[in-house]
């Protein structure tokens, strides 16, 4: 946009931790009297290992930044929550931008904003449910204006964040990356014939990869005259069974004649099954990404029971 339509480009650069902690000096490095955005990615905890003084010139450089790169200078840090990060960095910040919310966060959240803040603090509340609504069925819904709510598929490319901008919140659009225009060219994934993909799938899984096929199709939202009927059905499911009801899904099963296998979608349960899959040597099973927000382990409830 800002190419577009003021005639003005900006470098992106990439940082860690690292040059966060060393910024007087990254600076000096940068490229003069250009416009940069310098993304500062994973820096939890950056600072917390620097001494008062050495935070302190941190945060001085931070307050002075508009005078030593010659051009327009825009910082993006990212980090897992958000007093994992010094409160004199925070205070710099013209937008804060949460992707995901848990309930200690929320907490965090609300403090920052202040409990006086009650439309703020309303629309936090309405984003956890949006964002649980999101995690737990892989869809959410936002409104457009009065009487009128759009569906989103979760992660295609949308998810939901709640934005504090300056003076006012709001909730709104943050794109995957990967599914944006900004995701470099060499990451992107292969563009390939749909019929070589269509041979491939029946000569590993024959019908069953067509109904596999369907299935992902659906998820993320087309649908054809012959899965028109699963997807009427997959909505009532849905609405009518899943929301309401209490399901066993391994009872439900059997009476189809079916047998159930369950699959974990949460990243800690992901973790021990990897784990076991592994300790049975079935097979070597990839890494699981960390869950940033893990559930809390049966070691620590049970010690929490105990001291109470």
């Amino acid at each position: 946009m800002a190419a577009k339509e003021y005639d003005m480009g900006f470098i992106v650069l990439h940082a860690g931790p690292e040059e966060l902690r060393n910024l007087g000096n990254f600076l000096d490095s940068v490229p003069k009297h250009q416009n940069i955005i310098i993304i500062f990615d994973d820096v939890s905890k950056a600072l917390d290992r620097l001494s008062g003084a050495e935070q302190s010139d941190v945060f001085e450089k931070l307050t002075t930044t508009r005078h030593t790169t010659g051009g327009r200078l825009c910082f993006i840090n990212l980090f897992h929550y958000s007093y994992a990060h010094q409160k004199s960095v925070k205070s710099q910040s013209v937008i804060s931008i949460y992707t995901s919310c848990s309930l200690v966060e929320k907490g965090n959240i609300i403090a920052m904003l202040g409990t006086s803040n009650k439309l703020a603090i309303s629309k936090l509340r309405k984003f956890m449910k949006i964002y649980n609504a999101s995690t737990m069925y892989d869809k959410f819904e936002l409104p457009l204006g009065p009487n009128q709510m759009q569906e989103y598929i979760a992660e295609h490319p949308f998810r939901p964040c709640f934005v504090i901008n300056l003076t006012q919140a709001h909730l709104a659009l943050f794109m995957v990356l990967e599914e944006s225009p900004f995701w470099p060219p060499e990451k992107n994934l292969k563009i390939v014939n749909m019929g070589f993909l269509k041979n491939l799938i029946d000569q590993k899984y024959g019908r069953d990869g067509h109904a596999a096929l369907r299935f992902h199709s659906l998820q993320r939202g087309y649908i054809n005259t012959a899965n028109k009927t699963i997807a009427q059905a997959y909505r009532f499911i849905q609405d009518e069974v899943v929301n309401k009801y209490r399901v066993n899904w391994i009872e439900l099963h059997k009476l189809y004649g079916d047998v159930s296998i369950k699959i974990y979608r949460k990243r800690q349960q992901e973790k021990e099954m990897a784990k076991l899959i592994k300790e049975q040597g079935l097979i070597d099973p990839p890494q699981v990404s960390d869950n940033t927000n893990p559930e809390t382990p049966k070691e620590t409830l049970t010690n929490s029971t105990d001291n109470l």
